[in-house]
């Protein structure tokens, strides 16, 4: 009888093992403390979340291997943090609070009035931050060496901006300067090597030492007016450097400050010959000196669609790529209204394109397209991008009325790259849609590129390739290929 009690309670403890080790159990665990004399942290291991609440500043940390902040303890891990959410109450972010954790993401409330040194420094996974306009300060290397920070929008309310803030973040494509900072700082945005989009305040009045410089990517470059000088490396090797505007206001550009800047071919001076010659231009400055100087040059104000359109708002999830698209002249509206939701049809997007290209297009011109006619506004850039291979058509038309579809752009798109040539860098994770069977065949190549390249996503897991697009969706495509892969 016991012989078979025990082999019952041996089997049965066979089985439960056997069922438990189907299953996996993740135990969340949270951890909790003060990062300030008013101020508590919790941490739930499970999630990664890091919620801070309370009144008053955050503590001050250091740099000190390998701890620092409480949630960079012995019994945490930097990495265990994904996600920050700092609540109402708190009015400054410490010294070293978040550097180097695997954060993706921060809430930031509109009662922190500073961040503090290397607050995110090296957090390598934080690819978009917003910055309320409480934030009156922003310390040294704040937000250095975050690799997949892309936009920066420093607002208005800043008025003290650290050296090497915005340094070393290789993915940042633009970057806003809001009007309280007057002075950018020593290597404040330094080697940021996919920069291509910069807009500097009213209220700046010196540019320091390479605070631009090895921004190879960055074309072109409005100074304010009332920046009276430019300190030595401002914008030295700043390779793709090809145009800069530079107001009466400037005395003195130092050495060095445009220091192998080659290309550097148009200097739009708002003064006149004899106030240019006045300038004080230090030693091995000669791509500035070789560039051509358009004198007495009035600057164009940038245009906000929210003032030019009566159908955009700042509120909308598609304004900045309007704004991008309007601004470099790719789109433009009529009667007042952009149009965001309504159909891009064919004939515009092979328009855009031939403008993104630079390409001189002539509406007079004959095509090899029953329905394109002579003297159509489409005409020109439909003969260009069928002469260059972008296009080709269905049975001798071309249809430039008819709505494009998603799978139709990233065909034109990935043959525009091709005619550039332009390589779409993969830098997203492959993502098969659910839908992918709808994608039509001679489509399917296009649409894996255009996705790994970031410049597509789908809806709750579909493509929709057949789907219309709208011209506010086309104007965030084209603005993330023109910021990611343009020249």
């Amino acid at each position: 009888m016991k012989t078979k009690r025990l082999l019952s309670f041996i089997f049965a403890m066979i089985m439960l093992a056997t069922f438990l080790s189907a299953f996996s159990f993740t135990f969340a665990e949270t951890y909790t403390g003060t990062c300030g004399d008013n101020v508590n942290w919790s941490l739930d291991t499970n999630t990664g979340a890091l919620y801070i609440a309370g009144s008053g500043p955050m503590y001050n940390y250091e740099f000190v291997k390998p701890f620092g902040s409480p949630w960079r303890s012995e019994n945490l891990n930097k990495n265990k943090i994904k996600t920050v959410t700092i609540a109402k109450g708190v009015t400054s972010i410490g010294d070293y609070a978040f550097y180097g954790c695997s954060l993706t993401k921060v809430t930031i409330p509109n009662s922190v009035k500073s961040i503090g040194v290397s607050a995110f420094q090296d957090c390598s996974n934080l690819a978009d931050v917003a910055i309320p306009n409480s934030v009156t300060s922003i310390g040294e290397d704040a937000f250095g060496a975050c690799e997949s920070l892309t936009k920066v929008v420093v607002p208005d309310s800043v008025t003290e901006l650290g050296s090497w803030v915005f340094s070393w973040c290789p993915n940042l494509k633009s970057i806003t300067i809001g009007n309280g900072v007057r002075i950018i700082k020593e290597y404040a945005i330094y080697q940021c090597d996919s920069l291509t989009d910069v807009t500097i305040g009213n209220s700046v009045t010196y540019i320091s030492n390479d605070s631009f410089s090895c921004c190879s990517r960055l074309k072109s470059i409005t100074i304010p007016d009332g920046v009276m000088g430019m300190a030595p490396y401002a914008f030295a090797w700043c390779t793709g450097l090809e145009s800069i505007v530079i107001p009466d206001s400037v005395t003195l550009i130092s050495r060095y400050a445009f220091c192998d800047c080659e290309n550097l071919s148009d200097v739009y001076y708002t003064g006149s010959e004899e106030r240019w010659r006045a300038i004080e231009i230090g030693r091995e400055n000669d791509p500035l000196l070789r560039a051509a100087i358009h004198y007495n040059y009035v600057p164009k104000p940038p245009i906000d669609p929210a003032k030019t359109f009566r159908d955009i708002s700042k509120k909308a999830w598609y304004y900045d790529a309007v704004s991008y698209a309007v601004n470099h002249g790719l789109f433009a509206g009529a009667n007042g209204k952009f149009d965001p939701d309504g159909d891009m049809t064919r004939g515009m997007f092979v328009s855009v394109l031939a403008r993104m290209a630079g390409a001189a297009t002539n509406n007079k011109v004959a095509t090899k397209f029953t329905d394109v006619k002579k003297g159509q506004w489409y005409t020109g850039a439909v003969k260009w991008a069928s002469e260059n291979g972008i296009v080709s058509g269905s049975n001798g038309k071309f249809m430039p009325n008819d709505p494009i579809t998603r799978e139709q752009i990233c065909t034109l798109i990935v043959s525009y790259a091709k005619f550039m040539k332009i390589t779409l860098t993969p830098n997203a994770k492959a993502v098969t849609f659910k839908d992918a069977k709808n994608i039509s065949k001679w489509a399917k190549s296009a649409v894996s590129a255009c996705q790994k390249a970031g410049l597509i996503a789908g809806s709750n897991g579909n493509f929709d390739p057949k789907d219309k697009a709208t011209r506010a969706a086309v104007a965030q495509i084209l603005m993330q290929f023109d910021m990611n892969f343009g020249d």
